[in-house]
């Protein structure tokens, strides 16, 4: 009598597999979104932070904000435009980081340093 062996997967621990990992998936694509959508966040912070002590500096040297111009048009990743959310008077500017991709939040900071996120997509991260 031969006893024959197989070895191998049967179709149905196959597709129990497959749901498995369908499972994961859809469990893990959302998390891993917010986690790429907080990175981008990162990156117009960093710059409106460092535009913001670019700007404390020209106020220190001369006494107004007037006349102050923007080191960089562009976040150093390239996801934001850095822009003047307000033309620069002599006691106050504010800043925008306006997203290149429509579910952020444009950024905002000012003087003060009151922190801002305007007209930004429900379903994108809170950057501040």
């Amino acid at each position: 009598m031969i006893i024959k062996n197989n070895s191998g997967f049967t179709l149905v621990e196959l597709m129990v597999t497959v749901v498995i990992i369908g499972i994961l998936t859809a469990i893990a694509y959302p998390s891993f979104t917010e986690y790429a959508n907080k990175a981008e966040c990162s990156d117009g912070m960093d710059t409106l932070l460092q535009q913001a002590a670019l700007m404390e500096e020209f106020y220190n040297v001369g006494d107004t904000y007037d006349g102050a111009t923007l080191a960089n048009a562009s976040s150093p990743k390239g996801y934001y435009d850095i822009s003047f959310a307000q033309a620069s008077t002599a006691f106050y500017y504010k800043l925008a980081a306006e997203p290149v991709d429509a579910n952020q939040y444009t950024l905002t900071l000012d003087s003060v340093g009151v922190k801002g996120e305007e007209s930004g997509n429900a379903s994108s991260v809170n950057c501040w």
